[in-house]
């Protein structure tokens, strides 16, 4: 046989013409969008797809002609599923070639019902799990088929348990949850651990029906519980009186963790609140006068507005000089504007060299609430001018200091108060 008809007999067939496969990978991604499937739950009609086909130039038919013919005979073999009903039509361009003359190529394929679409792409599943869906959701909960008709697929998704979630749906719906925690949620088959591994989607489909003031959009769709006024999970404070003539709680009781709902209601006779962040510098913090010590920053961010006592109290924050410690310090003084930082300076960061350690995840944004001795401290750590990703936890620097530091605060709030 002559080498170049041999050639042109066992040549592939371009990447840059379509094949049937080129289409359907692209129609797939459609539909997995839910391209199609909007109109499908809103009973519109089916619009025709017309989908382009990239072929053969004249030149390619002088050529490749036998790669050509398997190309078109490969469009036209596929035209009809085994019972002879059509997966698609074709439509056809005039290629001529002085040669071979006039020849007619694949240009379109054209799909012209939604069961021919949902044939070739093999998505039978998928609808027959939607149906399933859009009846359930007609019946029980007819006011979320708007939800569905733009998030199709999340009904695909999510079939095998969308009877629990339009329970749930209707459950939240329909019931005052404002002294109740997620756990006393009473249906069948539905626990606290399928609302929490399910709550992304049960906050779309409930931001669709339930009325705009039960969503409380200061909590994200993560806190369930928050978002749609169940009960919290309560928040703990756990303190010591470090002054010995206080006498709140019964005799030898210096210090307790209570709720801090509960917390916020007493009157403790203090002048000053120590916040600190390490534990062993918690416990091991000295008596001070009119004064007493809470362990944990996060305390701190969470439980300063609900503590209204607190505003009317010298606050002293101390945590580590790095960049997480100078950010809840500024994050706190957005909420109390009188908070006081303690041994976050440039001195003592640079008394304690041999202590210095790496943070492991520094941040550098730009913090508004610092003073201008806190602000110099922070740029010289994100700006790595002693070196990088430097910090110094507050259990590494020296007790002395603390003691000193302590006295040197008070001082200064005596004096201001003097001056008042």
């Amino acid at each position: 046989m002559n080498p170049q008809v041999l050639s042109s007999l066992t040549a592939s067939i371009p990447h840059r013409w379509t094949e049937l496969s080129d289409a359907v990978t692209v129609l797939k991604k459609r539909w997995r969008r839910g391209k199609y499937l909007k109109a499908y739950v809103e009973e519109k009609p089916f619009e025709t797809i017309s989908f382009k086909i990239h072929g053969p130039s004249a030149s390619d038919l002088l050529d490749n002609f036998d790669v050509v013919k398997k190309w078109v005979e490969d469009w036209e073999a596929k035209l009809r599923q085994k019972s002879g009903q059509p997966l698609y039509s074709i439509q056809y361009r005039n290629v001529r070639n002085g040669l071979l003359g006039d020849n007619q190529v694949p240009t379109k394929v054209v799909i012209e019902s939604f069961e021919e679409l949902v044939t070739l792409l093999g998505v039978q599943k998928d609808v027959e799990h939607l149906d399933e869906v859009i009846r359930e959701t007609r019946v029980r909960v007819p006011a979320l088929l708007s939800w569905l008709a733009k998030n199709p697929m999340k009904g695909v998704e999510y079939h095998s348990i969308w009877e629990h979630l339009l329970s749930t749906v209707i459950w939240i719906q329909t019931t005052n949850t404002k002294d109740l925690y997620l756990r006393q949620i009473d249906l069948d088959g539905i626990d606290t651990k399928f609302v929490e591994k399910n709550q992304k989607i049960l906050d779309e489909m409930l931001s669709e029906v339930v009325p705009i003031e039960r969503v409380n959009i200061l909590f994200p769709s993560s806190d369930f519980s928050g978002r749609y006024g169940f009960k919290s999970k309560p928040r703990y404070t756990r303190f010591r009186i470090l002054d010995s003539d206080i006498t709140c709680f019964p005799s030898g009781i210096n210090e307790v963790t209570l709720r801090t709902e509960e917390l916020a209601t007493l009157s403790i006779a203090v002048s000053t609140v120590f916040v600190i962040e390490n534990e062993i510098t918690y416990l091991a913090f000295p008596r001070v006068k009119n004064a007493l010590v809470v362990f944990g920053s996060g305390f701190a961010l969470a439980n300063l507005d609900s503590i209204p006592w607190l505003k009317s109290k010298h606050v002293i924050y101390w945590g580590d000089i790095d960049s997480h410690g100078f950010d809840i310090l500024s994050r706190m003084r957005s909420r109390v504007s009188s908070v006081k930082s303690m041994l976050m300076d440039s001195e003592t960061f640079l008394g304690h060299p041999d202590q210095w350690v790496r943070e492991p995840s520094p941040t550098n944004k730009a913090l508004a609430n610092l003073t201008t001795s806190e602000q110099l401290m922070y740029q010289d750590l994100i700006t790595n001018r002693y070196g990088s990703s430097l910090r110094l936890e507050q259990e590494r620097i020296r007790f002395s200091r603390v003691t000193r530091a302590i006295e040197s605060v008070l001082w200064e709030i005596g004096r201001a108060s003097e001056s008042i």
